[in-house]
């Protein structure tokens, strides 16, 4: 039970009446306060009554009987807003929320509509709701309208540019495919520059920011001392070590050795041995400076500085460790090797058949497989019996995935042969990107994400070069 309506009296000797209207069933009855000290004279009496509803307190400031403001994740967006309150990536959820008046007597009732139909779409509830959370399914900037309606017939309305998605930025000037084969086969993240291993060598670029743009230098240009090995002319996989400071990288043809950049000043190469000769198709982190690397003469590993010991002789395209086993997978399977040799293998059809592993990434408990095969993407918990195989159906833009990143909110990017899927870990669905910047980004073979800094950026590479997009 709440009071209804307040009325209070002032007289000039400070004595104040208040009067209480309260509601209790039909019945309504009135409680009269007197006065601590007396009336005073009836000519000093100066009433003023406030309206308020389920108990809510009055405020000196409330604005008129009915407003309407609305915030994008906590951001004010002003009507007749030309400017993005915040820019995001595409698919990121975003929260809008609702304010109508400080007095909501009547009850308020709000109503959103979004310029963009297939934003609308997205809506996780009611579009008359206080809150409502979109996530942006294309790049660009996006118009959104709140109503705001009161029992009597009064509304009010907002409508400003909220927010935009950005779209997808291409590299300029990067060297071109060589005769239509993939020229990007591999990219990883540091704190300050994205490695890429290419067709035509391996390079270094700066991440991006709004300040100086993106651009890209030769590894060899960086390592201008004489003293330093030169690294192959054309490179398959890299990996950059934060515990050690070096970087990765393998040589395109069959090999038996791992270049290891150091980034010392100078900095320096030096190739490392691996016991077989083998295509190194992939190169991960292992325990705080270890590296573990898959190649088509089985699986290796170093302990950063020293040369690389065999755990496993099967041809394997991609492997990961998950800080107890390492996840090999080879062109029918998926297979969990002790790195101490002490347990037996563990073998995992996790496509139901056979289908051709490409990429693997971890994440928590959580297994994501890439293959190249009909299957696409599996989902695989080693704590669970089965695994969630995803495909076209599901939205992904092709069957063959070649790479694989996971960012900090859980949220798992795939390259794949005809564009970039995004799986929302909050919808549990998957998004695809193939337009806004990615037209005619073909055969994708890498992906990664850099969130450091304050930044959030993904760059994909395949046979035309380097493509990314960001939020500063």
């Amino acid at each position: 039970m709440h009071p209804r309506a307040v009325t209070s009296a002032r007289f000039g000797n400070d004595t104040e009446v208040v009067a209480m209207r309260w509601f209790v069933g039909p019945v309504t009855r009135m409680v009269l306060a007197a006065a601590l000290l007396s009336l005073g004279s009836c000519a000093d009496f100066r009433p003023s009554t406030t309206t308020i509803d389920a108990g809510k307190p009055a405020r000196d400031d409330c604005p008129l009987p009915v407003v309407a403001t609305m915030t994008v994740d906590g951001i004010d967006v002003q009507n007749g807003q030309q400017t993005p309150g915040k820019t995001v990536l595409i698919g990121d959820t975003v929260t809008l929320r609702a304010t109508g008046s400080c007095v909501q007597n009547p009850s308020i009732a709000y109503e959103w509509n979004f310029e963009s139909t297939e934003l609308a779409a997205t809506a996780d509830g009611a579009l008359s709701a206080e809150t409502v959370t979109i996530y942006p399914p294309k790049a660009g900037p996006f118009t959104v309208a709140l109503t705001v309606k009161d029992g009597d017939g009064s509304a009010a309305q907002s409508q400003g540019v909220a927010f935009a998605a950005a779209g997808w930025t291409t590299l300029d000037h990067f060297p071109n495919a060589i005769g239509g084969l993939p020229l990007i086969r591999g990219l990883s993240a540091s704190t300050d520059n994205l490695w890429i291993a290419s067709r035509r060598g391996a390079y270094r670029s700066p991440l991006v920011n709004p300040e100086s743009g993106i651009g890209y230098t030769s590894v060899e240009d960086i390592l201008s001392n004489g003293d330093a090995m030169p690294l192959p002319e054309s490179t398959l996989a890299v990996h950059y070590d934060p515990g050690a400071n070096y970087v990765w990288f393998s040589d395109l043809v069959d090999s038996e050795v791992i270049h290891r950049v150091t980034l010392t000043d100078p900095p320096s190469n030096a190739q490392i041995d691996v016991p077989a000769r083998g295509q190194i198709r992939d190169i991960g982190p292992f325990s705080p400076t270890g590296v573990v690397a898959a190649s088509s003469a089985g699986v290796f590993l170093s302990a950063g500085s020293g040369a690389f010991g065999e755990v496993s002789a099967l041809d394997t395209h991609a492997v990961v460790s998950d800080g107890v086993l390492l996840w090999a997978g080879t062109a029918t399977q998926l297979v969990g090797i002790d790195p101490n040799g002490v347990q037996p293998n563990v073998t995992i059809d996790v496509f139901a058949g056979v289908d051709a592993i490409e990429t693997i990434a971890v994440r928590d408990s959580n297994l994501w497989i890439g293959s190249t095969g009909r299957k696409s993407i599996a989902r695989f918990d080693p704590a669970r019996p089965a695994s969630i195989v995803y495909n076209n159906a599901d939205g992904l833009p092709d069957a063959e995935v070649y790479d694989l990143a996971v960012d900090m909110a859980g949220d798992v990017w795939a390259a794949t042969r005809k564009g970039v899927a995004r799986f929302k870990a909050d919808r549990q669905i998957w998004l695809t990107m193939d337009g806004d910047g990615l037209q005619g980004r073909t055969d994708l073979r890498a992906i990664a994400i850099d969130e450091s800094g304050g930044r959030r950026a993904v760059y994909v590479g395949g046979q035309s070069g380097l493509t990314y997009t960001h939020v500063p």
